[in-house]
């Protein structure tokens, strides 16, 4: 093999070496590339279900955050102020539904007595991924913000069906699990320590 010859070869083996090189990098940019679009084709979807959230469902007065639930769900949630009747309304919208979807993922009611204790008219939804938790520390913000020393609520016959699962959330939530006479479940209910802000 001549000079020429090897120096030709050698410098071949380089340029295909340097052109798989180049294929692979073409390769992860257009990976990246589609990557890239769908994280902002994703981010325009959430932008616009906040935004119909926002025109559409959230009520005045009320206050909005976009965050994860402990359980990694991107949610909206929305705690509105007491009203003149002493209800709240807690709701939370997960952010990867439907852009023009007002269904929300949970919504907790209660209300304000006037013993200094706040009432759970009802929590509707959820799917073990977080949202009641948000909704309850929510109200447990609202709470110590209005001086209540409890916070209560009934087991109906409906939650009788999953109460292993409301159980288990409001024991996790501190709260205490009240007996009827005949020992079944029939409430929910958690003291709060009030301390002075001053």
């Amino acid at each position: 093999m001549s000079v020429f010859s090897f120096l030709f070869q050698k410098e071949r083996r380089k340029n295909e070496s340097e052109k798989a090189t180049l294929r692979q990098q073409l390769y992860q940019a257009r990976e990246e590339n589609i990557s890239l679009g769908q994280k902002i084709a994703a981010l325009e979807a959430k932008q616009k279900r906040i935004e119909y959230l926002l025109s559409h469902r959230v009520k005045p007065n009320a206050c909005c955050v976009v965050e994860r639930t402990a359980k990694g769900v991107e949610v909206l949630s929305v705690v509105g102020a007491f009203d003149g009747s002493g209800q709240v309304e807690i709701e939370i919208f997960d952010l990867v539904a439907p852009t023009c979807s007002a269904n929300r993922q949970l919504v907790l009611w209660a209300k304000k007595e006037p013993n200094a204790s706040l009432y759970i008219q009802d929590i509707q939804g959820g799917a073990s991924k977080g949202h009641g938790e948000l909704a309850v520390n929510y109200l447990l913000i609202l709470a110590k913000k209005e001086a209540v020393e409890t916070i209560h609520g009934a087991i109906s016959s409906v939650d009788l069906g999953h109460f292993d699962r409301l159980q288990a959330f409001y024991k996790k939530m501190g709260f205490e699990i009240m007996a009827g006479a005949n020992g079944a479940p029939v409430g929910v209910e958690k003291k709060l320590l009030l301390t002075a802000i001053g």
